[in-house]
């Protein structure tokens, strides 16, 4: 009882982790396609990843990218919606990382709101989200904020507020770049009358490897240069702007061409996907129906078999049936002379006596010789089974396909020779103008064969091969019989 508690304990264990790995491997797979500009396929797979344990970060992960997708496409409500149901499983992480970049992210559907409240909810955001910050002390994280902070506390016209988040020390490492932040910054002080400062922030931030940033801060460079008068210095820092915003187009037709050659080798890799899915499928196909070809063939070589075995069966009860009543009729004919000869007896007519008893020693003689054949005929067409002869003349006789040569109809006359007592050299003896096809009709009525084998083997109908048969009999005796008397004189010979 243990072991199995203990390997339910380890399959759930596996489980769990599987289902952890599967939703790290959608989201992965969710952040390449968004790259790619494939948002369907993303939001699949983050739906997907989203779909896993509740204990997996990749978890909350998901959910916020999902929602922005959402605030891409210009859905704020889903976005807003996905970026609270993050926060709440950031919260019930405790996951303060994730809580903050929710709580940003809400923000920004805020932005976008046109109600005059829009912007006070959004700055509740970012101060719900610095209170997180200081409470963890990861002072790092109002870095990511800080920005956004500031442009919505200027959008909102709250002077003082971005005149106190100017007074605060917010730095990054020195191996950060901090173009961003000195932006803001200098729009910032712009804004609140800081000139000087401003204008050092600014400097701060053209010296950024940002192209966009950099060409931000020297557009704001040149505007107030211009409005000191200092037209020289505002047209060379313009021309600088206009250099750097062409620089900016070229990095994104650049982009843009190697964004479109990705998703057309993407695309080109989902084709060949797709032909090896088809092609899989064709031969899968194939196969099934080669497995149901097979099955179907043998099925038919079966029934064939026993359909030969049955053909074989019923020419076999029919030389019993005729043995049989041949028997029968000597029997009776033997009891009726053994009646006749007490009835002579116990007159006393001896000479009738004996002529009845010598009917009865021939009616008995000729029983014995029946049976005796019968058993002959019996032990010769299970010999004759056993070889490949038969099963030359059996193959045609079962299809109407192919034709027996005469090497074989030779070796046919030379095996009844040898098993049925020199079966044709007597058969030409008693009838010397038989001819060929007579003879090998004859041959395969010896041999067991069915009219329909017969048929096939002649080509011929069945009625034609028992119309030949008839004529036979009446060449023998000079008189007219039946098929089946030919059969009888054949089997018995």
């Amino acid at each position: 009882m243990r072991q199995w508690f203990c390997f339910v304990v380890l399959w759930l264990f596996l489980w769990g982790c599987s289902d952890n790995r599967r939703a790290g491997e959608h989201f992965r797979q969710g952040a390449h396609y968004e790259q790619q500009g494939r948002h369907a396929d993303a939001m699949r797979e983050y739906r997907l990843a989203a779909g896993g344990d509740n204990d997996s970060g990749y978890v909350v992960k998901a959910v916020d990218a999902i929602g922005h997708l959402y605030l891409a496409a210009g859905n704020r409500d889903e976005a807003l919606a996905q970026f609270r149901q993050s926060l709440r499983l950031a919260t019930d992480a405790h996951d303060t990382a994730m809580m903050v970049l929710s709580l940003r992210d809400m923000s920004r559907c805020y932005r976008g709101d046109a109600p005059q409240s829009a912007p006070d909810s959004a700055i509740g955001c970012f101060e719900h989200a610095d209170r997180l910050i200081v409470a963890a002390r990861l002072d790092s994280l109002r870095i990511q904020l800080w920005p956004e902070w500031l442009a919505v506390t200027m959008e909102a016209g709250q002077l003082d507020a971005v005149a106190r988040m100017l007074d605060q020390d917010v730095g990054v490492p020195s191996s950060d770049d901090q173009g961003p932040l000195w932006l803001a910054k200098g729009r910032a002080q712009l804004m609140v009358g800081r000139r000087s400062e401003a204008v050092a922030s600014l400097q701060q931030a053209a010296a950024s490897q940002n192209v966009k940033t950099h060409a931000a801060a020297t557009m704001l460079l040149s505007q107030m240069e211009a409005d000191d008068g200092q037209y020289e210095p505002a047209w060379l820092s313009a021309m600088e702007c206009v250099a750097m915003l062409d620089s900016i187009n070229r990095q994104t037709v650049a982009a843009n061409r190697n964004h479109v050659e990705s998703l057309a080798r993407q695309l080109e890799v989902e084709r060949e996907n797709a032909h090896l899915r088809l092609r899989l499928v064709l031969i899968g196909v194939a196969t099934l129906l080669c497995i149901l070809g097979l099955v179907a063939f043998f099925r038919s070589k079966t029934r064939r078999l026993r359909q030969v075995a049955e053909r074989y069966r019923q020419a076999q009860e029919a030389m019993n049936r005729n043995s049989e009543a041949y028997m029968a009729a000597a029997e009776r004919n033997i009891a009726q002379l053994t009646t006749e000869i007490e009835n002579a007896r116990q007159h006393n007519d001896q000479l009738e006596a004996q002529l009845l008893t010598l009917s009865r020693q021939r009616e008995e003689q000729r029983l014995t010789e029946v049976r005796e054949r019968r058993t002959q005929q019996e032990n010769l067409m299970a010999a004759f089974r056993q070889t490949d002869l038969h099963a030359a003349f059996d193959a045609v006789g079962q299809t109407g396909q192919g034709a027996i040569d005469e090497e074989q109809w030779r070796l046919l006359e030379t095996f009844a020779d040898q098993h049925a007592g020199q079966f044709v050299e007597r058969l030409m003896q008693y009838y010397p103008k038989m001819k060929p096809n007579d003879l090998r009709l004859c041959l395969l009525v010896k041999m067991g064969f069915t009219n329909l084998q017969m048929s096939n083997i002649f080509h011929r109908t069945q009625q034609a091969t028992t119309n030949a048969r008839k004529r036979l009999f009446a060449r023998i005796f000079n008189r007219e019989g039946q098929s089946d008397d030919l059969n009888r004189f054949i089997l018995s010979f």
